[in-house]
């Protein structure tokens, strides 16, 4: 349940007796906000084919594919460019965003944000031993990046990113963008660094194959696309209760269904925080939010209504702990202004966000800020754990 405006969403107080010692509050007791608000400016998401199989373009928004479909259109003003692919050939290659200026005057644009693969960063705790995602989802929400300005000239091609790809080697990145006039931004798969093998590929009409998968109200990832916003906020207020009890909060809902073996594996709310793409190519995901690359901002209002002071813990939590992949996350988190690293998987689906228990005075409220960004590879549904202890 959704509202585009307004932005205060208010919960029951269906909290249940005792500690928290699932591993995750159970689906159908989780609580969902009413209220979401749509928040930022339209971004474009290149994520299908997420395997990359040969050169060509994997986005483009200059004309109509016969088997793609799409449509032509620019973005101007401000957008935001997400990109997540993994280069599946037997040879390296690289990976180019290029912008080209269609109109007959020069425009410039304003990039700030970061691409890197997994052969530049490294982490034990990451994505099969890289961290990439991580690195660049803590950079979305520290936003602390040298700006970069190009310009360009009318018919004219420059490269926003480019990216050596080694076979099974990741990318991941989020640029922040402005352009003073209408401008195409593409995305291609190249055997070299030039950017004229980029625009001879896109003029040559000639996508990259790979594991495209078709759209669907069910499919996460796989966008291909632009899409009206980047951002989810909601202001949700939580009474506490006299005892010591516990609840989940459904903070990202990307629309699965349940799977009818495993009910644990997906979400099955009847909340919907989707909106539906702007500019879209017609094989890729129809839906925006709960996908990768979006932002979600969560004002949490805890208010206690009892004469005696509580404290709460609270947990980062991933639903899908049926599901079967290693990692069900890995991103940065920014709790209480703090940015943390949270990962976790089908065995340790959950990470604790309070390092020490928070308190909240007796008849006050206490104003809790949560802040994350969704990494690529990620499984859709997160939840915060709340747990009393008064």
């Amino acid at each position: 349940m959704m509202s585009i405006g307004g932005g205060i969403a208010t919960l029951g107080t269906v909290w249940t007796v005792g500690r928290l010692v699932d591993p995750i509050v159970p689906i159908k007791q989780q609580q969902v906000l009413t209220t979401w608000t749509l928040t930022g400016n339209p971004i474009l998401e290149s994520n299908n084919p997420e395997s990359i199989k040969s050169v060509g373009w994997l986005y483009q928004s200059m004309y109509s594919h016969k088997k793609r479909g799409g449509n032509r259109a620019t973005l101007q003003g401000d957008f935001r460019v997400y990109v997540s692919h993994i280069n599946g050939q037997e040879t390296p290659g690289y990976f180019q965003i290029i912008a080209t200026n269609p109109n007959k005057t020069p425009l410039i644009v304003t990039i700030k944000g970061l691409v890197l693969t997994s052969a530049e960063v490294g982490d034990k705790k990451g994505v099969l031993g890289k961290s990439n995602y991580y690195k660049v989802s803590e950079n979305a929400l520290s936003n602390n990046l040298p700006t970069r300005t190009k310009s360009i000239d009318p018919g004219k091609t420059v490269l926003l990113s480019l990216k050596r790809l080694n076979p099974l080697t990741s990318v991941d990145g989020l640029l922040q963008v402005h352009s003073t006039d209408g401008v195409f931004v593409s995305v291609v798969a190249t055997k070299t660094p030039y950017v004229e093998e980029g625009v001879r590929l896109l003029a040559a009409r000639q996508p990259a194959t790979g594991n495209i998968k078709p759209p669907s109200d069910q499919t996460f990832g796989t966008g291909a696309g632009i899409y009206p916003t980047w951002g989810v906020s909601a202001t949700p207020t939580l009474k506490l209760p006299p005892p010591i009890a516990h609840l989940g909060l459904s903070i990202n809902y990307a629309d699965y269904a349940q799977n009818p073996t495993n009910p644990n594996v997906q979400t099955a709310l009847c909340q919907r925080n989707a909106a539906k793409q702007s500019l879209c190519l017609s094989d890729s995901s129809i839906r925006s939010q709960g996908n990768y690359g979006r932002e979600y901002t969560i004002t949490l209002k805890v208010n206690n209504p009892n004469p005696a002071p509580q404290t709460i813990r609270m947990w980062f939590t991933s639903n899908a702990i049926g599901a079967n992949r290693t990692l069900l996350y890995n991103g940065a988190v920014s709790f209480n202004n703090t940015i943390q690293q949270v990962i976790t998987t089908s065995s340790r689906p959950r990470q604790q966000l309070t390092s020490a228990p928070l308190l909240i005075a007796p008849k006050s409220t206490r104003t809790i800020p949560i802040r994350f960004f969704i990494p690529g590879l990620s499984s859709a549904g997160q939840s915060i754990d709340i747990e009393t202890q008064p």
